[in-house]
């Protein structure tokens, strides 16, 4: 039922299609037939340097520019159209959506603003023809020679209930973005803009989820590279922004992963995560495979389920042949309790899904119980890794496992590890926020076998989920 409504919601969702990476791309000469043009002239009627002719707010920024013949201003934005293009209405509810953007992003989560924005309203064009559903360029003068952010909105979805809010926030996300990081122009560089701007729509506002259909674009095509723009998986990537931040940096994550990134330009987008958070890209992207294919995130009820490959069991299905991109994943599922391993060429290694807080080899199995999913993704930068997943099994009669880390039900187990097997343990957090965490019973592993990591189960988690080690 779950997998049909969000099916559902993905069909009736409008496609989400933000012209920002190819509107970087023209700027920078770069197939540069993919950008609508209006991200590269200024519209019909915008005087750039010159005083409004609306009034300011009082005491407040005064437009850069001269407004089209409708125009809604607020404490930091100008929200303007041409007549038709939209209604008085739409231009209100656009600019409140960017103002709640504003506080949270900016007031309370100390985002660095936009250029611009400190003396001047940001410009906001609201606009039914343009291609996609949004775009997030920058305008030069001779004010700011190396750019100012100017933000285009479709006003067709401006009615839409949760997507527009979503699509708002996205488009500003990326006017806090062009402040911090200067577009390399590299084919890995906009995936993160995408996955992060779609974040970032969450962090503004966390009870829209107007961007959780979007999960799909990941979830459908795993296989895909990391920065993979086919099929909108750039947008899906938000995940991995999920992730980060509920289980492994906690909230204010992303804005740091940014200010490095400010600091770092042109270099890899994995590079920058690997140092923004001390954790190489092996163990970041093992931990979050687990989370994902598991559905351990925050919000994972609102996500589609990763595509699996295959099973992995004591009948014929006991390995499994393939070959994986750079940090691209292959899921399996798991139908019985074993521990699976993945072996690789020399030189072009792969990683299986384990938790970041595990501390053990890669190359270590990772214990499993029937119903997780398990993922192979690959380490190989230079093309597909190809390998070979094989599951074993665990004896669950009480034999090797028992043991001192749970069998007994003893101090490190307690009664939660008295029959020596079973998956993780479940328990609510005491931060009153209705989320769940888990951990293994009494913080020590069950029923291991002397293996010193688990891959956590989501058997039965439908409520959000949040992994404390």
């Amino acid at each position: 039922m779950l997998a049909l409504t969000l099916l559902s919601l993905a069909q009736a969702a409008p496609a989400l299609d933000c012209g920002t990476p190819a509107a970087l791309a023209a700027l920078r000469g770069v197939n540069a037939s993919l950008a609508d043009p209006r991200a590269l002239h200024a519209p019909t009627g915008l005087v750039l340097g010159t005083p409004g002719l609306h009034p300011p707010p009082p005491d407040g920024k005064a437009p850069y520019g001269t407004p089209y013949e409708n125009a809604v201003l607020s404490e930091n934005f100008l929200v303007t159209w041409t007549n038709g293009s939209a209604t008085q209405a739409q231009g209100q509810r656009t600019s409140e959506i960017l103002e709640q953007t504003w506080t949270a992003l900016v007031s309370e989560q100390d985002w660095p603003q936009p250029v611009s924005s400190d003396t001047y309203l940001l410009w906001v064009i609201l606009d039914p023809t343009m291609g996609g559903t949004g775009l997030t360029t920058e305008y030069t003068s001779a004010d700011y020679s190396d750019g100012y952010p100017v933000i285009f909105v479709n006003s067709l979805y401006a009615d839409e209930p949760t997507f527009y809010p979503s699509l708002v926030a996205h488009e500003f996300a990326h006017a806090l973005q062009f402040a911090l990081r200067a577009y390399s122009g590299g084919s890995a560089e906009p995936w993160y803009w995408e996955a992060s701007a779609q974040w970032q729509a969450e962090l503004a506002a966390p009870g829209v989820n107007g961007h959780h259909y979007t999960a799909a674009w990941y979830s459908e095509h795993p296989e895909y590279r990391y920065d993979s723009m086919q099929d909108s998986h750039q947008y899906g990537m938000f995940v991995f922004n999920d992730w980060l931040e509920t289980q492994l940096t906690g909230p204010d994550g992303l804005r740091q992963v940014w200010l490095l990134a400010a600091d770092r330009p042109g270099v890899g987008w994995d590079e920058v995560l690997a140092e923004a958070t001390g954790e190489d890209t092996s163990t970041l992207w093992s931990g979050f495979t687990a989370a994902m294919g598991n559905k351990l995130l925050s919000e994972s009820a609102g996500y589609a389920d990763v595509a699996v490959t295959d099973a992995l069991d004591d009948s014929l299905n006991d390995s499994q042949d393939g070959a994986v991109l750079y940090l691209a994943t292959d899921y399996y599922r798991v139908e019985d309790h074993g521990q699976v391993r993945a072996e690789s060429a020399e030189g072009q290694p792969v990683i299986v899904s384990r938790h970041y807080y595990a501390e053990t080899d890669e190359a270590d199995p990772v214990e499993v119980w029937a119903g997780d999913v398990v993922g192979v993704t690959g380490l190989w930068t230079e093309g597909a890794a190809p390998y070979t997943v094989l599951w074993e099994p665990i004896d669950d009669d009480g034999g090797d496992d028992g043991g001192d880390d749970g069998g007994d039900g003893g101090d490190d187990g307690g009664d939660d590890g008295g029959d020596g097997g079973g998956g993780p343990v479940w328990y609510d957090t005491d931060d009153g926020d209705d989320k769940q965490g888990c951990a293994h019973a009494g913080d020590a592993a069950p029923a291991t076998g002397g293996l010193a990591l688990l891959l956590l189960s989501a058997l039965g988690l439908r409520r959000r989920g949040r992994m404390t080690p």
